[in-house]
């Protein structure tokens, strides 16, 4: 129950712009599968993968620089949908926020380098 808490506030309440790169990266999942599903076009879930990759890149970047405090925000709503006070040291500080924000990086160009690939043997595959 703690981590919807948490995972609602971070949706809610996180500084901009992470908080919109963040609302986009769902939304182009979710748009690219719904398509996907309703046009039984397989590259249409690819391209939304795509676009998610790179707004999951600029999130990662938000959290990573920490541009307006996103990290220490993510750091802080962590501690206290524990129950810890702000002060206190736990393994999930602004440094291991940072490190996260760059794992959103790396898996954002993985999701879109995978999709443009992905796009090219479909094209490939469409012309023999």
């Amino acid at each position: 129950m703690r981590t919807l808490r948490l995972i609602k506030r971070l949706l809610r309440e996180m500084p901009q712009p992470a908080r919109r790169y963040h609302w986009l990266l769902w939304v182009s999942i979710l748009a690219g599968l719904a398509l996907a599903t309703a046009t039984r076009f397989f590259w249409i879930a690819a391209a939304g993968a795509g676009v998610a990759g790179v707004f999951a890149f600029l999130f990662g970047r938000c959290v990573f620089r920490d541009i307006n405090g996103a990290a220490t925000f993510w750091s802080n709503a962590d501690k206290e949908s524990r129950g810890i006070s702000p002060e206190r040291f736990t393994f999930f500080d602004v440094p291991t926020a940072k490190a996260m924000g760059f794992f959103y990086m790396l898996m954002g160009v993985f999701w879109t380098c995978g999709a443009i690939f992905v796009l090219i043997q479909t094209a490939l595959a469409q012309t023999r």
